[in-house]
C-alpha cells in the first residue's frame, strides 16, 4: 500500500524529469516544489504544491494549503509559517522565497 509520501515522491520525480511538467491529475496546472525544514524534526522535506502566479508582480506566487479540503492545514504549512522562508523549484529553476 502506498502512502501520501510515495505519491509525493512520484510527482517530484516526474516534475524534475520533465522540466516542471507532470501528467494527470496535475497536467497543465502550475506546480512548484516547496523545500522546507520540519519545525520539530529539523528534517528537510519537499512537497509538490499548486500555485497561482500574481498578475501584478511576476516575483509573487500564491500557494494554497488545502490538504484536499480537510479542516486542518498540511504539515508543510506549519513548517513554512515557522521558518518564514523556503526554497521553491519552478520549472528547472530554484529560488529562495518568504
Amino acid at each position: 500500500m502506498s502512502g501520501p509520501n510515495d505519491w509525493n515522491a512520484k510527482i517530484i520525480v516526474e516534475f524534475r524529469a520533465n522540466q516542471g511538467h507532470v501528467g494527470p491529475p496535475f497536467e497543465g496546472a502550475p506546480l512548484t516544489l516547496v523545500h522546507h525544514r520540519g519545525r520539530r524534526s529539523g528534517c528537510e522535506y519537499v512537497n509538490a504544491v499548486m500555485y497561482l502566479q500574481s498578475e501584478d508582480d511576476s516575483t509573487v506566487m500564491y500557494v494554497f494549503a488545502t490538504k484536499s479540503g480537510a479542516p486542518t492545514n498540511p504539515a508543510w504549512y506549519g513548517n513554512l509559517m515557522h521558518a518564514r522562508s523556503a526554497d521553491v523549484e519552478v520549472g528547472t529553476g530554484r529560488s529562495r522565497c518568504r
